[in-house]
Order: C-alpha cells, then sequence, then structure tokens
C-alpha cells in the first residue's frame, strides 16, 4: 500500500510540474493569424482564438488595436491563473460581442475558474455587461476600463471570490457600474472609480429570491471613488442581503439617488443587510440625494464610525434608519446633521439624548470641512474632523494611501490630514541602511506627498553625501553635478508624486553614501533648516570587485563620471 501511495505522490508531482512547464506567453496582434502560433513574432489574430487554446497557466498579451470579445472555455489554478492582459504600453479596445458569446457581454467567463483580466477598454455591451462572470470563482478584473455598456460595466452572478481593483466603470445606460449579484461571498472591490452609471456606482445583491443561501459574506468595498450615479435610481452603494463585510475610505459625492444603501431586496427582514462595518467614508450628498447612509430591514448589527455623512438638503442627512435595523447598532465619531429613524427627521442632539448613539459626533458644513467641496474632499486644516475620529484597527490608510494615523488621533472621513510635506528617498526599494557589493546595482527613486502645501512654491533638494564630497540632482537636465558644494535641485510648487527614478548604478566605488531629499517653503535657491522638510537612505558598499582610474554611473537620463 505504501508503494502504491509512493507512485501516487510521484505521479502527482510529475503532473504539476509537467503543467507549469506548459504555461505559455502568446500574443495577439491586428496584423496577426490564428492559424501562427501565437509567439511574438508570429501572433494570434482573435482574442476567441487565443480563448479557445489556452490552457491553466498561460498569458495573453494583446498588443494595441480595437477586437471583438471572447467567451472562456476553460480553467485555470491558484496556481496557474488564465491571464488575459493588454501589453506593456498597449491601448487596447475590446468593442463587439464575440460569436461565441451567449449572454450579449463583451467578455464572457462562466463556470471557468481563475481568470484574470487586465487592462482592456471594453465598451458597447449590446445587451448585457462589459465583462461578464457567472458560476466562477476567483476572477480578477484588473485595470479596465469599461464604460458606454447597456446594462452594467462589470457584472458577475454566483462567483465566489470576485476581485475588481483599479477600474473604471461608467456610463452604463440601464443599471451599474459593477453588479456582484447572487450570493457571491468573499468579493474584493477595491480602488474603482465609477461614475455617471444610470444606475448604482456599486451593487452587491445576494438575491434572496435567486436560489444559493441568500447571502453574500465578508466582502470588502474599500478605497472606490463613486460620483454622479443614480439619474434612474439607486445608491452610490447599494447593498441587499450582504452580511459581515467592511466598507471604508470611500469618496461618495454628487449622486442622484442615495450615498450608501443596505436593506432587505424587498424579500423579509431576515435578509437584511447585517454585521457590516461603514468606516472612514465621506459621503457628500447634492440637493437632490437621498440619506447619505441608509440601514433597512432587518439591516442589524452594523457599526458607522468615523464617517462624513453631509447633506446639502436641509430636509434630509447623514442616515436614516428604522427599528429593524437598531439592534446591535452601534454609530459615533461622525460628521452629521440630521438622522431618520422610522421616516422621521430629528436633530443630532435628540439622536444622541433618545438613542444613545453618536456622543462624539458633531456637525459641521462641506465648507468647513473640505478644501473644495465636489472638486477636492481632502480636508481643510481648520476641520474637525482632524484627530476626531476614533482609532480603528481595520483601517491603516486613507484613500491616497497615507498611514493612519498620521498625527494624535484617526482623522474622520476617507482622507487622513498631512500636516506637512513628506519626502521619502528608498535604496533599492528600502527605507535602509542598504549594504551592497561593489558592482551591485543600487537604485535611488524619491516620492512626495505635499500634504496641505500642494501647489506652494518650494526649494527641492537631492542630494548624495559620497566619500568625495557633496553632489546634488538636477532634475531639469536629469543627471549629477559632482562640482563642488551643494545647489537646489528644482524650484517650483509642491505635487504629490511616487517613486521617481534618480539614480541607477552599479558602478558605485566601495563606501559609504547617504542620499538626501527633501523640500524647504521658502524659494530662495538656499538650505533653510528651518523650513525643511527632509528623509534620507545610507547605501554601503563593500568588496572591491575591480579597480579602474575611472567609474562610470548609469543616471536616470545620462551619463555622469565619478573621478577616483
Amino acid at each position: 500500500m505504501s508503494r502504491i501511495k509512493g507512485f501516487l505522490i510521484i505521479l502527482a508531482t510529475v503532473f504539476s510540474l509537467a503543467t507549469t512547464l506548459h504555461a505559455e506567453t502568446y500574443y495577439i496582434s491586428l496584423s496577426g493569424s490564428d492559424s501562427a502560433i501565437g509567439s511574438s513574432a508570429q501572433p494570434w489574430l482573435t482574442l476567441q482564438h487565443a480563448a479557445d487554446t489556452v490552457i491553466a497557466g498561460d498569458t495573453v498579451r494583446i498588443r494595441s488595436g480595437t477586437y471583438a470579445g471572447f467567451r472562456a472555455k476553460s480553467s485555470g489554478t491558484a496556481a496557474l491563473p488564465i491571464i488575459f492582459k493588454a501589453d506593456t504600453g498597449a491601448s487596447v479596445i475590446v468593442n463587439s460581442v464575440s460569436l461565441d458569446g451567449k449572454k450579449g457581454s463583451i467578455i464572457e467567463i462562466e463556470e471557468h475558474d481563475w481568470w484574470v483580466i487586465e487592462g482592456c477598454e471594453v465598451t458597447g455591451a449590446p445587451k448585457n455587461a462589459g465583462i461578464d462572470i457567472r458560476v466562477a470563482d476567483h476572477v480578477t478584473i484588473r485595470n479596465c476600463y469599461c464604460h458606454h455598456n447597456r446594462k452594467w460595466g462589470i457584472f458577475t452572478a454566483f462567483a465566489e471570490y470576485f476581485t475588481a481593483e483599479y477600474n473604471q466603470c461608467s456610463y452604463s445606460t440601464e443599471e451599474h457600474g459593477i453588479y456582484h449579484s447572487n450570493s457571491g461571498d468573499n468579493a474584493v472591490i477595491r480602488y474603482n472609480t465609477c461614475h455617471h452609471n444610470s444606475g448604482c456606482g456599486i451593487q452587491i445583491n445576494a438575491d434572496p429570491s435567486m436560489g444559493g443561501d441568500g447571502i453574500s459574506s465578508n466582502c470588502v468595498v474599500t478605497h472606490n471613488i463613486l460620483h454622479e450615479n443614480g439619474s434612474l435610481g439607486g445608491s452610490a452603494i447599494n447593498l441587499a442581503s450582504v452580511r459581515d463585510s467592511l466598507f471604508a475610505n470611500n469618496l461618495i459625492y454628487n449622486n442622484h439617488a442615495g450615498g450608501i444603501a443596505a436593506w432587505d431586496d424587498a424579500q423579509g427582514n431576515q435578509w437584511g443587510s447585517k454585521n457590516n462595518k461603514y468606516y472612514n467614508n465621506t459621503v457628500h450628498m447634492p440637493t437632490d440625494g437621498r440619506w447619505a447612509i441608509n440601514l433597512k430591514n432587518g439591516s442589524i448589527g452594523c457599526e458607522v464610525f468615523n464617517n462624513i455623512l453631509i447633506h446639502q438638503n436641509s430636509s434630509r442627512g447623514g442616515l436614516e434608519i428604522d427599528t429593524s435595523s437598531l439592534m446591535g447598532f452601534s454609530s459615533d465619531y461622525n460628521i452629521l446633521t440630521r438622522i431618520s429613524v422610522d421616516e422621521t427627521t430629528i436633530s443630532l442632539s435628540a439622536w444622541q439624548s433618545t438613542y444613545s448613539q453618536d456622543s462624539q459626533s458633531f456637525s459641521q458644513t462641506a465648507a468647513q470641512t473640505f478644501v473644495s467641496p465636489s472638486s477636492d474632499y481632502h480636508l481643510l486644516c481648520t476641520a474637525l474632523a482632524i484627530d476626531g475620529g476614533a482609532t480603528l484597527p481595520e483601517i491603516i490608510v486613507d484613500l491616497d494611501g497615507n498611514t493612519r494615523p498620521q498625527d494624535a488621533g484617526y482623522d474622520i472621513g476617507a482622507y487622513e490630514w498631512v500636516s506637512a510635506p513628506k519626502a521619502t528617498i528608498q535604496a533599492n526599494g528600502s527605507n535602509g541602511p542598504v549594504t551592497v557589493s561593489s558592482g551591485t546595482p543600487v537604485s535611488i527613486t524619491i516620492s512626495l506627498n505635499p500634504g496641505d502645501k500642494a501647489g506652494q512654491n518650494a526649494d527641492w533638494w537631492v542630494a548624495e553625501s559620497a566619500p568625495d564630497g557633496w553632489h546634488y540632482y538636477d532634475v531639469i537636465g536629469g543627471s549629477w553635478s559632482f562640482l563642488p558644494g551643494l545647489s537646489v535641485t528644482y524650484q517650483g510648487p509642491l505635487f504629490n508624486f511616487t517613486s521617481f527614478g534618480v539614480l541607477n548604478t552599479s558602478g558605485l566605488p566601495v563606501g559609504s553614501y547617504t542620499f538626501y531629499f527633501g523640500v524647504d517653503m521658502n524659494m530662495n535657491a538656499s538650505l533653510d533648516f528651518d523650513q525643511l522638510y527632509y528623509d534620507s537612505v545610507v547605501v554601503n558598499v563593500t568588496q572591491v570587485i575591480k579597480t579602474a582610474d575611472h567609474v562610470k554611473v548609469f543616471g536616470e537620463k545620462g551619463i555622469i563620471k565619478i573621478e577616483h
């Protein structure tokens, strides 16, 4: 028996290795042919031929052009997903239904698991969705632009472990930007922008009347920007029979129906959206909008903390709830003015005294809170939201990716206020210190979050303290200078950017180097330490590999020379 088990283990290992070795990268081009082999030199022509051919582990890279869609014909695995993605730098438009299509959608993945679609523009679905996923688990849609489709930008049905991230879904004619339906658990919907959809920006509807268990559980909906949705009805985030899920760091503004609505899909209070967490959302409702957050029909056990819930209509407000949803409900550290209980509007003070909720919450107008309502929802430096929130372990970054908290406490809303410019410099992706052998590549990158100083003029400094003295980077020339002394790198307004390369070399001689990046707010080409915000990283180069009279260092945009 043990020999049989051993043989089976060996056989399984060989099969797994064979599958791994088979994984191929194929290419598609408008100049290709489906009778070709699909290589870079001999690409295929159509997405459908690729979908007919690929197996687990294969990647299809799509070159620039306009294509018909496809219907999936095979599944990937956890270790070997099937990936369809735009080639590097390519503009890929998919705008018609495949001859194999069955749902009237452009891209259809049905009853096939472990797929990734990345970097495609998908538009013009004549009947249903730009991207349509049904009875398919572990499907990821990333960096896609789904617009002007008839019903939905992205649609799922009975899909477990679905992920939608960094997509833009807009101008759905009849319904929603992203629609996750039919009992799908463990969805992750994050960093998407959904706007100008006739229905909801994002809808999760477990559809209790449509089979399955009628519940969507353990979903994560965070860091989305939702605006100008709901002209035909439907909240920016609409939830039906959704349980034990997190909705956080979302920016919701100028939506013409509701902000966030949770209910039972008219199936009875036993199907309410229960035990959800609504944390650090910014919801700014226009005069024609419904309530910022609406919890009804048995949506019990929910928590509403650290949200900005401002309404421009004096007859509506931040929170609407009914008696059937009050059990286990907890709300505090929010900005809101009016509350509706069983469709009776009361003041914040009445809500606090009668229902013992929101004792630490307060009211403030949009003009008192935001840098520029309707265009910039970062916090004013005078906003009471700064340090006004509760500490929430689930919330570690804000909508911009800034660490929470920045100062004494958590801020309220989707954005953490950054009080001062934050300059960051890294070596080989690390804050250092970094130790490398001579001849090993060294990459120096800088990033800047200007905080509330965005747009203000400053002196910028990128410098290196080396064994032979100081050197500085000239961003205009794109190179390093090795003249004696220290000069300003650039002068001008501060703005947000990430990971700009200033040095990429394998030619640093042995020694210790400290690289600096900083800004000072007095733009006079002199280093003003009292107004300087800076970061540094140390690189230690050891072990002489070879000697030379001169060592060339290849900078980001040119070649510079270090004299020994």
